[in-house]
């Protein structure tokens, strides 16, 4: 019978489980260095990966982080005109979400927000600001998709944990030969090198991955779980969803599930 080939190492804050994917899709990992044994031929178990897992549909069908009102649509209308083209549109819907006179929406980091809940706070981390222009930008009859962007690792402590803030932008189609990019930030050139366009469904999944982060930093820890498992079941293929719930399973005290969490993620990666 061929042996399984296993390679033990020490991770110091379970730091090498972590992916770049999003300064607002966050990543936790516990202080103090962990003794993982990574298995260099990992395989999936059915029985462990259906126990995290074990949901059968979206469990927050009613939370739509794309949805605008009617107040938003004429608040868009009221700027933007049928004869403006697509370059305008793009330019407006800038003015509209950045301008000191409009909404000037400031970057914080504290909370992610659905694209309403970041018309009305007129901030938000980029996942919360982006919800906010994709919707707009669709209404207003533009291409618009997310993309993660990969950017330097950003970390910041918090309590017991150390949460690792990546990057998330907007982009979309001008025309055959042009695009544009939506972002707080004046490195476009670099992150239009370095970026990969998300799925709807992907960004939805950041979005409850980050619900998950902030209960876990505030010590709700069942309610992280939830999340996290949503998150999951949304994309299976998000490192940075398996890690946190490895994180999560971790003060939970189950060590089984933590452990193949953690070896999922860094398999993913």
């Amino acid at each position: 019978m061929a042996m399984t080939k296993t390679v033990t190492k020490t991770i110091s804050c379970l730091s090498a489980f972590q992916k770049a994917v999003a300064v607002c899709a966050i990543s936790a990992a516990l202080l103090g260095c962990v003794g993982i044994d990574i298995d260099t031929q990992f395989t999936r178990d059915e029985e462990l990966h259906a126990a995290i897992i074990d949901q059968s549909e979206d469990r927050f069908l009613e939370i739509d982080p794309l949805y605008i009102s009617d107040e938003v649509k004429q608040y868009i209308d009221a700027y933007i005109g049928p004869r403006d083209g697509t370059v305008a549109r793009v330019d407006k819907l800038q003015d509209l979400l950045y301008g000191e006179e409009f909404l000037n929406t400031q970057y914080s980091s504290e909370q992610t927000h659905t694209a309403m809940e970041a018309f009305y706070a007129r901030e938000g981390n980029c996942l919360s600001v982006m919800n906010l222009y994709v919707a707009m930008a669709r209404y207003a009859g533009l291409d618009a998709n997310f993309q993660t962007v990969d950017v330097q690792p950003s970390w910041d402590r918090r309590g017991d944990l150390l949460v690792l803030s990546q990057h998330i932008n907007a982009s979309g189609r001008i025309s055959a030969t042009r695009d544009y990019i939506v972002d707080f930030t004046p490195e476009i050139l670099l992150q239009q090198l370095t970026s990969k366009i998300v799925s709807d469904r992907s960004a939805r999944s950041l979005y409850f991955n980050n619900l998950g982060v902030e209960e876990l930093i505030d010590g709700n820890i069942e309610e992280a779980l939830i999340y996290f498992k949503n998150a999951l079941f949304l994309n299976e293929e998000s490192s940075i969803a398996w890690n946190n719930i490895g994180s999560t399973y971790t003060r939970l005290g189950n060590k089984k599930l933590a452990e193949y969490s953690y070896q999922l993620a860094f398999s993913l990666d």
